[in-house]
């Protein structure tokens, strides 16, 4: 592979996906963590710098074609780099009921089941093996995600604010930021 990296970060709908899409664009890696992104038409020619890529699971209510985006990617000369964002799974259900990815926890479960199950038969497919995040443990500290951030020789992101959503779905109205 070349010497350009594609992040493509991943997790069931609600798992944090798009706020470790967004750190890593703050980081200098060329991206957007926007619902829409400027690479959702997976053209990946004519690019020689890093980017992110972020897909949830489901996206857009849609299964997203997962082995085939990180064939594409290598094709393009990219060492792909897998990031499995993970949440714990009670606060992954109330979010997906709130932000309406589910109607019951029953569905949610159902949903985030699915998913986990596709992103592993996917990545077999391809035999990559992710790096995962922990949610909970990125966005409460600084120095675990100053470490993570390291492996790949990225430094943490100034002036980004950290907050654990999960303290919503505990009764306090604003989150910690960290």
């Amino acid at each position: 592979m070349g010497d350009k990296r594609a992040f493509f970060v991943m997790g069931a709908e609600s798992a944090g996906n798009k706020m470790l899409t967004e750190t890593l664009v703050k980081t200098g890696v060329q991206g957007e963590y926007g619902h829409e992104q400027k690479l959702d038409t997976l053209d990946f020619s004519n690019i020689n710098n890093d980017i992110v890529f972020r897909r949830s699971v489901p996206h857009a209510k849609k299964w997203p074609p997962i082995a085939g985006i990180i064939r594409r990617m290598r094709k393009f000369g990219f060492e792909v780099i897998l990031i499995w964002v993970n949440r714990e799974d009670k606060y992954m259900e109330l979010s997906q009921i709130a932000r309406t990815h589910a109607k019951t926890i029953e569905d949610a479960k159902g949903n985030i089941e699915d998913a986990r199950w596709y992103i592993q038969r996917e990545l077999d497919a391809v035999e990559i093996v992710p790096k995962k995040v922990q949610y909970e443990d990125f966005v409460e500290s600084k120095t675990k995600r100053t470490e993570w951030l390291k492996q790949f020789d990225l430094k943490h992101p100034k002036g980004m604010k950290y907050f654990n959503g999960n303290k919503k779905y505990e009764g306090e109205d604003e989150p910690t930021t960290v």
